[in-house]
This record gives structure tokens, sequence and C-alpha cells, in this order.
């Protein structure tokens, strides 16, 4: 795909790999008019060594090939549940509910706030989102947007009632592709042997609706605890490495705002960490929880999220898996100023402290 010199034994399937190729390129664009939505969002990649030690930090590459693979899946996934929805049996979905009101208005007022405008409506599509997430692809705070919007959807999870996938933009949806590494897979592969003559063997018959409910909540909860537990994993790792770089200088994007100051992702590395307001000693600054901003009082200065900036690794704290960062242009003061300088006293304050 790339041009480059094949091996020969890739060449003798390289004819299938362009039709391969082709047919994605279609399906691609086919998935995306109807509204299915791709969350391109940065997947922390991280070499160990044999002892476990982190040797190496970053995103992972998502490659044509990779693209080509998921179109590949998500079509195997589709047609396996409308095969099974066509024969009016119980089976096993995977679906994802339309956004929640609440969260719709919430996300559109936020993204107000940063200067976008999006529409909440009950009736919303999965297309508005896909047209929304094109106009912002290519600006600084794409990878926040995406984030956000990701979090104002509803978490998809198994059940047996076929209700449809919003994200994908599919009417009929399950997980097909990967017995060997998920069960919800293994388990509607052996739906899928008993639905050979149509329907169900009477015995499985009775207590397959069962098994679906059963089955069905257990996986959507042990999906949410192996996700957490993946995301603790991660910036446990991450942690540990940047422990290792107390003092070098790191450029990053701001990633969020809270009232004491903001985080940056680092560019090349996917850890995070916190600048502190008092560690930036050039002027006083307050949080503008309205703008998702943090604006200096004298000088003007704003960090908002999506902008560049250039970092310094000022401390690491690894029971508390947290990395605190400061601006390589400005370094640590000794304080903030807000802390530093006194309040104006009031004249009868001034007239007790003479008396003193």
């Amino acid at each position: 795909f790339n041009g480059q010199p094949v091996t020969p034994g890739v060449s003798r399937v390289a004819d299938s790999l362009l039709l391969a190729r082709e047919l994605a390129t279609l399906l691609t664009g086919q998935r995306t008019a109807e509204g299915s939505l791709d969350f391109d969002l940065p997947e922390a990649k991280i070499i160990l060594n044999k002892q476990g030690e982190v040797l190496e930090l970053g995103d992972k590459v998502r490659l044509e090939s990779h693209r080509l693979i998921e179109e590949f899946m998500l079509a195997a996934n589709r047609a396996v549940a409308f095969e099974a929805f066509s024969k009016d049996q119980p089976f096993l979905y995977r679906v994802h509910e339309k956004p929640a009101m609440a969260k719709l208005t919430a996300f559109s007022e936020m993204m107000g706030r940063l200067g976008h405008t999006f529409h909440a409506s009950e009736h919303i599509k999965p297309i508005q989102f896909a047209r929304f997430l094109q106009q912002v692809k290519g600006r600084p705070e794409e990878d926040f947007i995406n984030e956000l919007m990701l979090r104002s959807m509803q978490k998809a999870i198994y059940q047996g009632e076929n209700i449809g996938h919003f994200g994908l933009a599919f009417t009929h949806y399950t997980h097909f592709t990967s017995p060997i590494r998920r069960y919800p897979d293994l388990l509607v592969h052996r739906l899928i042997r008993k639905l050979r003559q149509g329907k169900y063997p009477a015995p499985f018959a009775r207590r397959v609706t069962g098994l679906i409910d059963r089955v069905s909540g257990h996986c959507s909860e042990t999906e949410r605890v192996a996700e957490a537990a993946e995301r603790e994993g991660v910036r446990t790792k991450q942690v540990s490495f940047m422990a290792r770089h107390v003092g070098d200088e790191f450029e990053g994007i701001i990633s969020g705002t809270v009232a004491s100051g903001f985080f940056v992702r680092l560019t090349s590395l996917g850890a995070e960490g916190m600048v502190r307001l008092s560690s930036i000693d050039d002027d006083y600054y307050h949080y503008d929880e309205k703008q998702y901003r943090i604006i200096g009082r004298h000088t003007g200065r704003i960090f908002r999220m999506g902008d560049p900036v250039k970092v310094v690794v000022d401390s690491v704290k690894t029971e508390l898996n947290e990395i605190n960062l400061t601006l390589a242009a400005t370094g640590k003061g000794p304080k903030g100023l807000e802390e530093e300088k006194p309040r104006r006293r009031s004249r009868s304050s001034r007239r007790r402290h003479r008396r003193k």
C-alpha cells in the first residue's frame, strides 16, 4: 500500500490485497455517508522489557492496513447480526443507545464556549455528529472535542433486544470477529452454529433467552471493569517512565483546565501531567470556567484547551500516579503570586497596625 518493495510471499496475494483495499474504501465511504462515527483518538503504546520496565512510551499508529481490517470486521459483525435477526430467534447483540438529552445539551453548551456551533435535539442523528467532527478536523482542539463527544455518548453494551448501534449508524450489530479474546464473540459463534437449521433445537431454545440475559449483563459489567483496569495500568506505567525524566523538557498540548491549573498531554509520549497555577510566577491567573481557559489578570495571557505548550517535568509522585509539570519558559517560582502578594489592608486595619 505504501509503494515499498514486497516479499515474494506478499506478492502472491498482492492482487487480492489491492482488491480488498478498494472494497474497504467503498465500505468506509458508504458507512461515513450513513453517519457512522470514527473516533480516531490517541491510543497509548508502551514497550516493556522482560522485567516489565518501560522502555518506550508513545501513541499507536493507526495504519491503512489496520483500517482495512477494521472495516471488514465491522462488515462481518453487521452481516452476522442481520442474519440472526432475520431468523427471528433470540440472539446476543452489541447495542448503543442514542445520547441522553442532558448530555447532548451539556456538550452543545461546551462547544459554544469553545466557539463552535452544535445543535442538540431529541431527534439527533449520527450524521450530525459525523459532520461536526469533520468541521473540527485538523484543529488544535480536535482530540479534546473527540473525547468530549465520546463522553456525551451512552456506553455500548450487550443485550438480547436489538435496538441498533447509534454510534456506527447500524440497525443490526454484534461482536463476532474475536472469539479467542472476547467471550461474547465466542457465544455468538455457538449461537450461529445452533441456528444452522434456521432455529434453535428445542432443548436449547427453552434456555437460550436466560443464557443471553445472564451473559450480556455479566460481559457488559466486566468490560467496564477491564477498561478501568487498563486505564489505571497504562497510567501507572506512564508515571513510572516519567519518573526517570524529572527536569527534562517536552512539547505538549493543553488537554484540560481546572481552577488550580491545567493538564498537558505530552505530544511524543502520550503521558499527561498538570501545570499548577502556583508554579506560574509572571502574573495573577484566574480560571474562566465558562470558557474553559485560564487568563492572566494583568498580561492577558491565556491558556486554553488545545494550545501547544513547552513544559518541564518538575516532579513525579509514583504512589499517587501524579506527574507535575511547569512551563518551560517561566520555570517554577517559589510560590504563586496569589499566595505571595498580601491583600491590601483596609484603613482601619492600617491604623491598628500602626498602633502596634
